[in-house]
């Protein structure tokens, strides 16, 4: 439960961001991030997999090292 809520807590933390651009974030439950852009509503399911989007919208996070290590590991899958 304490993961889920750090996870939700980073993820508030890019929504503020993402509302100081007019960005219509959403976070459904547990802690995905959902945008709505111009081409669509795009669903992250980690932060990990929306940097890419974010760094495009000029939001740069950092990833903790726990993050970074799944990362890599779901790259090979």
């Amino acid at each position: 439960m304490a993961e889920v809520h750090t996870r939700r807590r980073r993820v508030w933390e890019v929504i503020k961001q993402l509302k100081e651009k007019n960005i219509e974030p959403k976070s459904p439950f547990p802690a995905q991030l959902r945008i709505h852009l111009e081409s669509g509503t795009k669903t992250f399911f980690t932060l990990a997999d929306a940097i890419p989007t974010l760094k495009e919208l000029g939001i740069h996070i950092q990833l903790e090292d726990r993050e970074e290590l799944l990362k890599e590991l779901m790259k090979d899958h």
